[in-house]
């Protein structure tokens, strides 16, 4: 679980001053209610790409592997409908906090950046590189550390009944990635075999429909890799939109990136 204690005003755009936000209470774009049965399973995909690839093209583009991860997932999310052309989108990126012997079970916060969302062209890497650097220095900031931050611990133990009441008005993510680095390469060696691939992701839960509604989620993307082959899990889980690997695969070419999918 990522907390929500965190908030950032939004991320400045390099080179201009200019102050990107996004609107906590935008509503979502309208889309016509598709008929599915009353429990929902989000949409899935599995897929790799050659790590000297991926590297290769987050370079060209003056970018991280890490901003090329938050790049492509924009560029998912926006064809999707479910974000205004020439908008801002909020992305949020999970942060370890864990230090050497931290015994905590969850030690991560999230960093949310805003980026900006244009049709038909690739998202900025060099400005999502600046926005992750600004929305770190300002969580490592007491004067731009909310007070509810502190308050982490006592979250943790509050009954459910009380989470429920406060958390009735939550809303999900609307764009989650999530870099794993190579913490899978920790159990990809068994009894002397190597496994070929090891997937590291979130899993959205089958759920009620009306829930996954209710709560706006959105598109969730989970970044691994071994050294040569990054692994990326794709989650679109908003049910009035679908076409998720049709997304995926013009999103991927418009980089010259080459997917291998799972299935």
């Amino acid at each position: 679980m990522i907390s929500p204690a965190f908030t950032s005003p939004g991320s400045q755009k390099p080179g201009t001053g200019e102050q990107l936000h996004f609107d906590p209470g935008r509503p979502v774009p309208a889309a016509p209610l598709l008929p599915l049965p009353d429990r929902y399973s989000a949409a899935d995909l599995v897929l790799e790409v050659d790590a000297a690839e991926w590297n290769s093209v987050a370079a060209a583009h003056d970018g991280t592997a890490n901003g090329l991860m938050v790049g492509v997932a924009v560029g998912i999310l926006g064809p999707s409908g479910r974000i205004a052309d020439d908008s801002v989108v909020r992305v949020d990126i999970p942060h370890s906090r864990r230090g050497i012997d931290d015994p905590r079970g969850n030690a991560t916060t999230g960093l949310p950046i805003a980026v900006p969302y244009r049709k038909g062209e690739r998202t900025d890497l060099r400005g999502v590189r600046a926005f992750i650097r600004q929305a770190a220095r300002a969580y490592a900031d007491p004067a731009t550390t909310p007070a509810l931050q502190h308050l982490q611990p006592v979250q943790m133990m509050l009954p459910r009944i009380v989470l429920a009441h406060f958390s009735r008005t939550a809303k999900a993510p609307e764009c989650l990635c999530t870099n794993l680095g190579e913490t899978g390469q920790g159990v990809a060696t068994i009894a002397g075999v190597r496994a070929r691939s090891v997937l590291m992701r979130p899993v959205v839960c089958t759920g009620e429909t009306d829930l996954f509604r209710r709560l706006e989620v959105g598109l969730n993307l989970s970044w691994s890799s071994d050294g040569e082959t990054v692994t990326l899990a794709i989650t679109g889980a908003d049910p009035n939109r679908a076409a998720l690997r049709d997304q995926v695969i013009d999103e991927f070419a418009a980089w010259g990136l080459t997917p291998r999918f799972w299935q």
